[in-house]
């Protein structure tokens, strides 16, 4: 192998043509499945989280090994490797669906779903967080308690899809 060297040169005019993707947080979130409204028809809605600007939450029922898919808008069909990250504090048993980029979870049950993201330097990063779902009653209804969560007005979570959360 020759070593080559050349003389420095100076290029007075060079015009870049590459435009970096102007990335921004999403403004809505979207979920469909097979155990969400009318399976793999129902856009379910996330409801933004309050003052986290790219946060979105919801809760959904899903079966042993059901699946979903998500996305920024209806029809937009992301999966499990559109997710950077997730975070599994309910021990659902979140996994990648045989061939088709779903996200299944092992463990059936009510879950709260809450997606975070994250700009990150090329891309959005997406952060999916899965707890086990809980509801309150507060306020008025519950003799004037306003705290988030009292055990005392804790709902009880339907056996499946077609139940009623009871108070």
């Amino acid at each position: 192998q020759e070593d080559m060297y050349s003389n420095a040169i100076s290029l007075p005019k060079v015009l870049a043509t590459y435009v970096p993707p102007t990335l921004e947080l999403p403004t809505s979130m979207y979920v469909v499945g097979s155990s969400i409204g009318e399976a793999w028809n129902t856009w379910k809605p996330l409801a933004p989280v309050y003052g986290a600007e790219g946060e979105f939450y919801t809760i959904i029922y899903v079966p042993d090994g059901g699946t979903f898919k998500w996305g920024e808008a209806e029809m937009d069909w992301r999966g499990y490797t559109n997710v950077t990250e997730f975070d599994d504090k309910a021990n659902a048993g979140v996994s990648e669906a045989s061939s088709d980029n779903n996200i299944q979870i092992a463990n059936g049950g009510w879950y709260t779903l809450h997606v975070e993201t994250q700009l990150g330097t090329n891309d959005v990063k997406y952060i999916f967080h899965i707890y086990e779902a809980k509801a309150f009653l507060i306020g008025a209804v519950a003799g004037g308690v306003w705290d988030d969560s009292a055990d005392a007005w804790a709902l009880t979570a339907p056996a499946d899809a077609t139940g009623v959360w009871e108070s």
